[in-house]
């Protein structure tokens, strides 16, 4: 018999674990018991519970985007400490989530508005017009740091990141 059997009978999760699986062996059975709870989960309660912890991973990530700043900027270091750079980062997300809100409340009240790629292109341009003014350098010399930092941040970080988070949400969850 499966797991999906004796869950799906009324089983608890953690009984048809135990009953499948050898306790011993630590990690398979706390494997074997997040797959239970996750398929026992209804799909609301684990929706809620994986984007709950997505606010932990903006958090997370705050460093490495300053690190990476950090890299794009080094010859200015003397003057901008990595410090700043974390500023600058959390200043740059909050404006992200802000706008984020904004997009999802307009969404609520203009059904066919597409907010996901006004944010995304509103942030692009927020994110280079932030730059400029922060960094203090020419246009084109911030047009390629901004695209260089957007296809590091989204095309490495970002999914690194989000694979840890759902991998850590489902061990914990």
């Amino acid at each position: 018999m499966s797991l999906s059997d004796l869950i799906d009978q009324g089983i608890r999760p953690e009984a048809a674990v135990d009953s499948l699986i050898d306790p011993k062996n630590e990690l398979e059975h706390k494997i074997f018991l997040q797959m239970a709870k996750v398929y026992a989960a209804d799909s609301i309660t684990l929706t809620k519970y994986f984007i709950g912890n997505l606010s932990l991973f903006i958090l997370a990530i705050q460093p490495f985007f300053a690190l990476l700043l950090y890299l794009l900027y080094i010859r200015r270091r003397k003057t901008v400490r990595y410090i700043r750079h974390i500023v600058f980062g959390f200043y740059l997300h909050s404006w992200i989530l802000i706008m984020c809100s904004v997009g999802l409340l307009i969404h609520e009240c203009f059904t066919e508005f597409s907010w996901a790629y006004w944010v995304y292109g509103l942030s692009l341009l927020y994110m280079f017009l932030a730059m400029k003014r922060f960094y203090q350098q020419g246009w084109i010399k911030t047009l390629l740091k901004t695209v260089i930092l957007n296809f590091l941040y989204q095309g490495i970080l970002i999914p690194i990141f989000l694979l840890l988070s759902f991998m850590l949400s489902f061990y914990f969850f």
